[in-house]
């Protein structure tokens, strides 16, 4: 039982992040709340300013976030599947 607890937990962390990323990239307003709210853009806002911190997100940052938590998914369901056998 133990051993099924971190692979669940890395499938768990994977589905959520791409969600959340793919949710960004498809509404502009949802990207741009949360770069207004999230004390982490606000630098980059202060930075760059919202359209370019937009457009940077939309082209390197949330593409980036999609690979690391398809990473996340596929090393969860990898570990589950040994887990299991």
């Amino acid at each position: 039982m133990e051993t099924i607890v971190g692979p669940v937990l890395l499938i768990f962390a994977g589905v959520c992040v791409l969600y959340r990323n793919i949710s960004c990239m498809r509404d502009e307003g949802k990207l741009r709340d949360y770069l207004e709210k999230s004390p982490k853009a606000k630098r980059w806002v202060a930075k760059f300013g919202i359209e370019k911190t937009v457009d940077l997100s939309n082209k390197y940052f949330l593409p980036i976030g999609n690979a690391v938590a398809v990473g996340l998914l596929g090393l969860g369901l990898y570990s589950l599947i040994v887990a299991m056998t």
